[in-house]
């Protein structure tokens, strides 16, 4: 699903160039609808599934990150981090996340971290 990226040329480079984005998502189910946060930038998708959830949320974020960098206001909405409560919770899950692989069970909730450009693209293999 990631990729690597090309280098953008100096005319499309409208935000930080270079910069790289760890950003921190956590997923988790709510009245049989899967949930999925970016705590780095505040913004949220529910869907019926894990896989539409994480995408549609994935869409937010480029469109998030696209805007703040053509409007030339990077600096002042990135990061846009969750309430601290939000944050909490994905270092809990985070947790039994752990726990739950050292014990191999199945899990119901899950943590992830997306390294992503300035501009929202996914960096990686």
């Amino acid at each position: 699903m990631a990729s690597v990226l090309d280098p953008a040329s100096p005319a499309e480079q409208q935000g930080p160039p270079g910069k790289l984005l760890v950003l921190h998502i956590r997923a988790f189910q709510d009245n049989g609808r899967w949930c999925a946060e970016c705590l780095d930038l505040n913004l949220m998708a529910r869907r019926p599934d894990l896989a539409t959830a994480l995408h549609a949320l994935f869409e937010q974020v480029q469109l998030y990150l696209e805007i703040a960098s053509e409007s030339g206001q990077w600096d002042e909405r990135v990061p846009r981090p969750a309430r601290t409560s939000h944050w909490i919770s994905y270092y809990w899950i985070a947790f039994t996340q752990e726990i739950q692989r050292f014990l191999s069970r199945t899990r119901s909730q899950a943590t992830f971290r997306m390294p992503v450009d300035w501009r929202g693209r996914l960096i990686g293999a």
